[in-house]
């Protein structure tokens, strides 16, 4: 899949979008992907002029666009002339093999290191939840149950909970009963049942043919 198509995928922002927007680049897209070499020189000049980046930001953002060359170490060289600590190569690591859709479980495994902020949950378990169904749940527990990032979205809260009912319908009750919003646990009561439901029609159609 090529950079733009994966960009569709995840509705319009990949995680490096989303570090550039913090830059204060507001079109990511314009700049990336750089269709050639002036392209390039323009995404780097916008990321080393941005005065809202860190320099841990700034070199995060370089290091990232050097993975590209991964058959030739220069994101290692580049990280380890800038004194770039680990654990934000291995976040950039992570959000690089995100936004490729490769070694999701790997990134997963970055993500889990105490050390690394937990930022954007909502489009890591986007880009989690486009793997193939049958590892798709088992890796969303795995992200949360690792990871432990806050679920404040409606959406994630719900995207986990069917994760979990795929896995354990009983580790998806005890779930709904640590919320203490009546509102919100009737929600969910309502989506897992609705799911009970729709899992049942669907076995039963597969028994039928």
């Amino acid at each position: 899949q090529t950079i733009r198509q994966r960009r569709a995928l995840l509705s319009g922002t990949l995680l490096f979008d989303t570090l550039l927007f913090t830059g204060g680049i507001t079109d990511p897209a314009s700049l990336y992907p750089p269709k050639d070499l002036s392209a390039l020189r323009r995404l780097v000049a916008a990321i080393q002029d941005s005065s809202r980046f860190d320099q841990i930001k700034r070199d995060s953002a370089i290091y990232y666009l050097l993975k590209w060359h991964e058959t030739d170490d220069r994101a290692r060289s580049f990280a380890s002339s800038m004194g770039v600590h680990p654990q934000f190569t291995a976040l950039t690591d992570a959000y690089w093999y995100l936004d490729q859709g490769v070694h999701i479980r790997k990134a997963i495994a970055l993500l889990s290191d105490c050390r690394v902020a937990r930022d954007w949950t909502s489009k890591i378990m986007q880009i989690i939840s486009l793997a193939p169904h049958s590892e798709a749940s088992d890796m969303i527990v795995q992200y949360v149950r690792t990871v432990r990032p806050l679920l404040i979205e409606a959406e994630d809260i719900e995207l986990y909970l069917t994760a979990l009912a795929e896995k354990s319908i009983l580790d998806a009750w005890r779930f709904i009963s640590t919320f203490d919003d009546y509102d919100m646990r009737h929600r969910l009561l309502q989506l897992i049942l609705h799911w009970s439901v729709q899992r049942a029609y669907i076995r039963c159609s597969i028994y039928r043919t």
